[in-house]
């Protein structure tokens, strides 16, 4: 998928899309922290939207702190 397409399924209230988005979602996290990730995290309680929303920004920011920290070493 490209990012248009990922905006368009974002902004749709087609349950079809909605499912798709949270499973793209779900496949960027365990690419960042390794397989099964988000199953680990969340330990079989039910993933929501904004569960994902949260785990992915608390993400960028950790990323960006790591990449900030390593450019002024």
């Amino acid at each position: 998928s490209n990012i248009q397409e990922v905006i368009e399924k974002a902004n749709t209230t087609n349950p079809e899309d909605i499912k798709e988005l949270l499973e793209l979602m779900v496949e960027c996290i365990d690419g960042v922290l390794g397989a099964d990730a988000v199953e680990k995290i969340f330990s079989g309680r039910r993933i929501n939207f904004m569960d994902l929303i949260d785990l992915m920004c608390f993400l960028q920011q950790e990323i960006i702190i790591s990449l900030l920290l390593q450019s002024t070493l």
